[in-house]
């Protein structure tokens, strides 16, 4: 006799899985977004907006800030499909992202790669350990594990249910796909708990700005990268969709890969037989 949840037909089966993968996925998150009881010491003074940023959506998103202030700025021009900067203007950039965007266009290199840049992704993960070490960021290794972890979880159930009950499963399979996205996703939500009660803070406190976001002009600065740190690209009054376009970078014909940056291993997590077929090369490192 087959214990529970192998004893299920196939429909409940279905329902049970969603909600069990669900649990599986989900849990970790709120787990990591909630403070402990006695956690009441004092939160960090952020003020600089690439370091908002950072804590918000990672180094990417702080590099992307950075090509915005620089351009609303006039230091970084936007050229057709790139961008140029301007000669004699390293001199006014002080914080070391800009500058590294600044250097990076300065050389011509295409839009497309500056997320993979050395000197970019460099002073990217140094911002991500400062937040680190101030109990903002969540490590990658730690959400890679806990990443590999529910996709173990939800192999093993998937796994033991198609060897048991065997075609037809591809509505599991389906549901495996739904939950190797929706796991990654999770992966990729950094901020721990006390960083997000930061993140609420800064979105309090600067709520008048937002308020006031449709009288701020190009060339105003400081307003313009806090509003875009704090509340993202789409608070802006004008547009920056094109120059944001440009940076994504060119899509290749390769696939299966369902990961990636500090992902399981390489990142990929095939598709074969059970959820996704497991993280291959291991839970990072």
């Amino acid at each position: 006799m087959r214990l529970f949840p192998f004893n299920l037909t196939g429909p409940h089966f279905l329902w049970f899985f969603i909600v069990f993968g669900l649990c599986v996925v989900m849990i970790p998150l709120y787990r990591r977004r909630t403070s402990p009881s006695h956690d009441d010491s004092p939160l960090p003074h952020l003020t600089d907006p690439i370091e908002i940023a950072t804590l918000r959506a990672g180094y990417e998103e702080a590099a992307r800030l950075a090509l915005i202030v620089l351009n609303d700025r006039g230091v970084i021009k936007q050229d057709g499909k790139t961008f140029r900067g301007l000669l004699g203007s390293a001199e006014s950039i002080r914080a070391p992202l800009e500058l590294a965007v600044f250097q990076y266009f300065q050389r011509g290199l295409p839009p497309g790669d500056l997320l993979k840049d050395g000197a970019v992704r460099h002073l990217g993960r140094k911002l991500e350990s400062s937040l680190e070490l101030r109990g903002l960021w969540v490590p990658a290794v730690k959400r890679a594990q806990v990443f590999c972890l529910s996709l173990a979880a939800l192999s093993v159930v998937a796994g033991l249910r198609i060897w048991m009950s065997g075609p037809p499963f591809a509505f599991l399979l389906i549901e495996c796909a739904a939950f190797v996205v929706l796991a990654d996703w999770v992966r990729r939500q950094s901020p721990s708990a006390r960083g997000v009660r930061l993140l609420s803070q800064l979105r309090a406190l600067f709520l008048r700005l937002k308020a006031r976001a449709n009288r701020i002009q190009r060339g105003e600065g400081q307003e313009v990268a806090l509003l875009a740190a704090v509340f993202g690209f789409g608070a802006l009054p004008f547009s920056v969709r094109s120059m944001l376009t440009l940076l994504r970078p060119k899509s290749k014909s390769s696939g299966g890969s369902c990961g990636s940056g500090s992902g399981c291993g390489s990142g990929s997590c095939g598709s074969g037989g059970g959820c996704g077929g497991g993280c291959g090369g291991g839970c990072g490192s």
